[in-house]
């Protein structure tokens, strides 16, 4: 038994001569699974993600196969040990399906390449530009406590400096943002000149208070004349007032709400994004954010995840984060969408991940953690350098613009020591040593991590949803095969 998609096969479609000395990965996770009353193994290989359903005695071949014993002497022990098993052609038969499905490799080097990590030391596609702290909100949890105009913000030539880093019309993505960055005396010079001179994808991230129509009129003027136009991202934290408010301050839904009609009215409502952290409070709203994100319809509707930081330092979790149980039925939700009116995402997966970078009970490949170190480094409006947006502790800055340049500082010691860091937190982190899915999850996010715990090497926050996630992987599965009689 096996899933539908065959990894590559083994010396290019033929079974090896009897004499090959075939290498199964010893991190292979083993789950005792029963189909029609009967005992089966699941198995999955951490490295390229693939999974098969087999039998024990075919669990025992892959133990067996440690890139020193040959074909031969491994069916002669199996000949010898299991009474089932009288010839070598008997033998091929059980051996066959590993080879065809992916889990037997010439060599540890083999598998090594077919493998993807959960550390990864990825070429930068997107800055997120934090361009001023200055903002006219008050969020009671702001990751960034932004507010007040910080005493040596970067200058328009510096901020232009930055976007210079990619190459024009690369497709690259500047996530223009602050505080609020419409208040930025020269916020429309700086989307002129990522989007219209450098040719560059644009993203704004707004609370939306200051729309009005000669500002959407400015915007949609620089995104006629841009290749990719720029497009918004606005924080709402609910689908109504009461819920909103309470965290953006009163009268910022209906603001928000007036002023989002107004980017539609300039035929901008597709460039819109909404984005909306998700806590205790507002996580049973989820059915009705959905709702109103498609009467607006916007391009895409994304649920992000409170973090212990900024003004929300000194919360107790138990006041904001949301429950096992709340998180995973909202991800259902997610799921199940039919993804016909708007684009709906949210980390309610804990970034698993197993097809296109998102996670779908559907894939072919088992879900995994990925973290993409640096692949969208976070710089704020004094120069700062960390590798993401979610590490604000100033314990993690690995450089500054104004001393050295941004390929320099992802080249330094600085970033090399918390990229080395990140990647031996599966081994150092005492609470999931005895973990049969650390292989899978990598103890979560180093940034959350550290954020909630003080340390790099603990587990983050989502462990239990990600254990909630590769077991019901797996049920599905189990339960498709069984639907076909399997």
């Amino acid at each position: 038994m096996w899933p539908q998609s065959q990894g590559p096969p083994f010396g290019g479609g033929t079974l090896p001569p009897m004499e090959q000395r075939p290498y199964a990965p010893e991190t292979l996770i083993v789950k005792d699974v029963t189909i029609n009353q009967e005992p089966w193994k699941f198995v999955i290989d951490p490295g390229t993600q693939r999974w098969i359903i087999t039998k024990p005695l075919e669990v025992k071949i892959l133990e067996l196969c440690d890139s020193k014993k040959t074909l031969n002497e491994i069916a002669a022990l199996l000949m010898k040990e299991e009474p089932s098993i009288k010839s070598h052609l008997e033998f091929l038969n059980l051996i066959q399906p590993l080879f065809y499905r992916g889990f037997l490799f010439s060599n540890a080097e083999d598998h090594q390449r077919q493998s993807t990590r959960i550390y990864n030391d990825t070429p930068i596609s997107a800055i997120h530009l934090e361009i001023t702290n200055v903002c006219n909100l008050r969020c009671t949890h702001c990751y960034l406590s932004s507010g007040m105009r910080k005493s040596n913000e970067l200058s328009l030539e510096e901020i232009e400096n930055v976007v210079d880093y990619f190459p024009p019309g690369s497709g690259s993505r500047i996530c223009i943002t602050g505080g609020e960055p419409l208040l930025h005396k020269d916020i429309y010079e700086i989307l002129e000149y990522s989007a219209v001179v450098r040719g560059l994808m644009v993203d704004l991230y707004s609370n939306a208070i200051l729309i009005d129509d000669e500002i959407a009129e400015k915007l949609k003027d620089i995104i006629d004349r841009s290749q990719y136009g720029v497009n918004f991202q606005i924080s709402l934290e609910g689908s109504d007032p009461v819920q909103n408010d309470a965290v953006r301050g009163e009268g910022v839904f209906d603001k928000v709400m007036k002023n989002i009609e107004i980017l539609a009215t300039h035929g901008l409502n597709k460039r819109i994004n909404l984005f909306i952290c998700i806590t205790k409070q507002n996580i049973h709203q989820i059915p009705e954010m959905i709702e109103m994100a498609e009467n607006l319809d916007v391009h895409l509707l994304k649920f992000s995840q409170w973090q212990k930081q900024g003004r929300a330092e000194g919360v107790d979790r138990e006041e904001l984060a949301p429950s096992l149980e709340e998180w995973v039925n909202a991800g259902k939700i997610v799921l199940n969408y039919p993804n016909q009116k708007i684009y709906l995402t949210g980390n309610f997966f804990a970034d698993l991940k197993n097809t296109n970078g998102m996670f779908y009970l559907t894939s072919p490949l088992f879900p995994k953690f990925g973290c993409h170190l640096k692949i969208a480094p976070r710089i704020d409006c004094e120069g700062n350098v960390w590798p993401c947006q979610l590490f604000v502790d100033p314990a993690f800055i690995v450089g500054n613009i104004r001393e050295e340049p941004l390929e320099n500082i992802f080249s330094g010691g600085k970033y090399q020591n918390l990229f080395s860091a990140c990647v031996q937190r599966v081994e150092k982190t005492p609470e999931c040593a005895p973990c049969e899915w650390k292989e899978l999850c990598g103890c979560g996010c180093p940034a959350f991590a550290h954020t909630e715990y003080g340390e790099l090497n603990h587990q983050d926050f989502f462990c239990d949803v990600r254990k909630y996630w590769f077991e019901e992987y797996m049920r599905s599965k189990i339960q498709y095969l069984t639907g076909m009689g399997v």
